[in-house]
């Protein structure tokens, strides 16, 4: 007899159940959902690792199946870190073969019985090397293992170092890197200094300059590593598109990072302290970000011809002096701010503290946008505006500063601030001014945030930003004026 999708044989119609799509029984007990949203991670050269939405409520558990064929192939994780419960919603698939590109799917089970899978796009794993420094005797020096690592960077075999490989940079190396290969925009090259118990540090004990130079390499990630007492210049960056990540690089007899040659440089979560000219310099053409970093520095960061220069969710302790476009969102800056083009949102200017650096902390910002800032002092610190330049503060709140100071030709136009207690206020415009102290909960302590009672709260226009620099929501209506939404 064919199939059809009902039965009659002396009695009522059947039908399939519809709520039964995507679903199983084992039993007479069903199997109520499927998984989905798989996110898939790679851990190491021999692990990946997934997280996805659990879908079913009533199974057994889930099983991760792997194969390096989309189609075909697939076999089931069977590690301890692979076994899932029906609570669980993660897993970790261990034992498998470096730089290789797997799939995964995840199903639902109770008893013999599996779900439909979710499944993602091909992950893929690392190639692992390792440099010891130079110096030491470590086994076939084939860089393959802790065991077996080169021999220092002279004797890094750079045909081996391909795209997606990550090489810990093991222990303190008194040379230079110089890499000698690229990675590619989806494969970077990783060098990394956290090695469990072998933290790597490259140290140019004042004698060396530059001591990790690209010479325009391309897709290198530098993370977790020490940079530290160059003669020159610790990073030198010329051309290409490179990271730092969770790095510190201090001390240097001149820059203590430099870009040059259009390259695009990204400094993420990286201490930079001490040199003796710029912190973080950039020239010809160079775009560099600075993000979730601490600079500190008399003239911290500088450029002469970037393209242009963004800093976000960072402390810059010093004196920032650009020439070229400058985005700054959600930061702290305890120097002063001079240049001819600014767009900032939501920071904190501090010139109470003049001096904790050599650099007099006066506020001298020439140029832009301020929108949401909050500019403190004790009476010393300035906004200027030199001739031909125009500053715009939306939102803004100046405590406490000793003047605003227009030049010949200069604009200062101000829209939905509070400028309490200045000693000299010169403004071109004041449109819709907040007046009254501004109370903020706790100065003496630092906190910027606004008492209850402050004239400056649900009083500023809606500009369209989300975050401010604590990271709460900025609402679309009801805003505060200063970094802090309240």
């Amino acid at each position: 007899m064919r199939e059809r999708d009902s039965i009659n044989i002396g009695g009522p119609r059947l039908r399939p159940d519809p709520s039964l799509k995507n679903s199983f029984r084992k039993g007479g007990v069903k199997l109520d959902g499927s998984p989905s949203n798989l996110v898939l991670s790679v851990d190491s050269d021999t692990e990946i690792s997934g997280i996805f939405d659990r879908g079913a409520t009533n199974q057994d558990g889930f099983y991760a199946y792997y194969s390096t064929s989309e189609t075909s192939g697939f076999v089931k994780a069977t590690n301890a870190e692979a076994v899932m419960p029906g609570t669980d919603n993660t897993f970790k698939i261990t034992g498998l073969t470096p730089l290789t590109s797997y799939y995964v799917k995840v199903v639902a089970y109770k008893g013999t019985k599996e779900s439909d899978p979710v499944t993602a796009s091909a992950v893929k794993t690392y190639k692992y090397l390792y440099v010891r420094p130079a110096g030491g005797s470590y086994g076939l020096e084939d860089g393959s293992s802790y065991t077996n690592a080169y021999k220092g960077f002279t004797d890094i075999s750079w045909a081996a170092v391909v795209p997606h490989t990550v090489l810990w940079i093991c222990g303190t190396h008194k040379e230079v890197l110089q890499p000698g290969s690229s990675g590619t925009s989806n494969e970077h090259i990783i060098f990394s200094g956290n090695y469990t118990g072998d933290q790597g540090v490259i140290d140019g004990e004042n004698t060396r300059t530059n001591l990790v130079i690209n010479n325009g390499k391309t897709y290198l990630e530098f993370r977790n590593l020490t940079i530290t007492k160059a003669a020159g210049t610790c990073s030198n960056m010329t051309g290409g598109t490179n990271w730092f990540t969770n790095c510190t690089i201090s001390t240097s007899s001149d820059q203590c990072v430099e870009s040059n040659t259009s390259a695009n440089v990204t400094y993420d979560g990286c201490t930079i302290s001490g040199a003796t000219d710029e912190a973080v310099s950039g020239h010809s053409n160079t775009v560099i970000t600075i993000k979730n970093s601490t600079v500190t520095n008399s003239l911290a960061v500088s450029e002469v011809g970037s393209a242009s220069i963004t800093i976000e969710d960072s402390i810059i302790n010093g004196y920032i002096s650009l020439g070229c476009a400058c985005t700054i969102r959600r930061s702290k800056i305890y120097g002063k701010l001079v240049g001819p083009n600014y767009n900032v949102s939501y920071c904190l200017f501090d010139f109470r503290w003049a001096t904790v650096l050599a650099e007099n902390l006066t506020g001298n910002p020439t140029g832009g946008t301020f929108d949401n800032c909050t500019f403190v002092g004790v009476g010393n610190g300035q906004i200027l505006a030199f001739g031909g330049y125009t500053l715009v503060y939306r939102n803004c709140i100046m405590y406490d500063l000793y003047r605003t100071y227009i030049y010949t030709n200069g604009t200062i136009n101000s829209n939905k601030s509070n400028w309490y207690s200045i000693t000299t206020l010169a403004l071109s415009s004041n449109t819709d001014p907040i007046t009254g102290d501004t109370k903020f909960t706790n100065f003496a302590a630092a906190d910027f945030t606004l008492a209850a009672d402050s004239p400056c709260r649900d009083v500023g226009i809606s500009l369209g930003y989300t975050r401010d620099l604590a990271g709460n929501v900025v609402p679309a209506t009801n805003i505060d004026l200063g970094c802090y939404q309240n």
